[in-house]
């Protein structure tokens, strides 16, 4: 079925809503992009500057920090489980676990100037694959965007 075959009413209703859903993707496409770079920024710092899991590097003026985070991601062998026969202490043998890769997560501090996380999935940004960019290139883009 095509809009045009639509009631006018209902299809510049359609029609308006597809350009905007075009729209909003592709600012969501940039502003992930800009963020995926930032980021990657921020990730450089702290790696320069040697921050550990757990550790995070806050800015009072902004109001942000970005802090180190490692989760853990267990699945179970089920050759393990077939060989062994299924019980609670079979399940326990055959769970492999390891470290997810490490990722930087920027949320907002709280009223109290504390940093505290908002922990929403999938706001959090992996750069590991992202290009690096030079703080001199950053400030300049910032700079056009204030």
């Amino acid at each position: 079925m095509y809009t045009n075959e639509l009631p006018e009413e209902m299809m510049k209703k359609i029609e308006d809503a597809f350009t905007d859903i075009d729209k909003c993707s592709k600012v969501i496409k940039e502003a992930t992009a800009r963020k995926r770079q930032a980021t990657a920024d921020v990730k450089s710092t702290i790696e320069t500057i040697d921050l550990k899991q757990g550790e995070s590097l806050e800015s009072p003026r902004v109001g942000l920090y970005a802090k180190v985070v490692q989760g853990k991601q267990s699945r179970l062998s089920r050759d393990a489980l077939a060989q062994l026969g299924v019980s609670q202490a079979i399940l326990d043998l055959g769970t492999i676990t390891k470290d997810s890769r490490p990722y930087i997560k920027v949320s907002h501090v709280g009223p109290d100037n504390a940093a505290h996380e908002v922990t929403t999935k999938g706001q959090s940004t992996s750069v590991y694959n992202y290009p690096k960019r030079s703080a001199h290139r950053l400030s300049a883009q910032r700079s056009e965007t204030t």
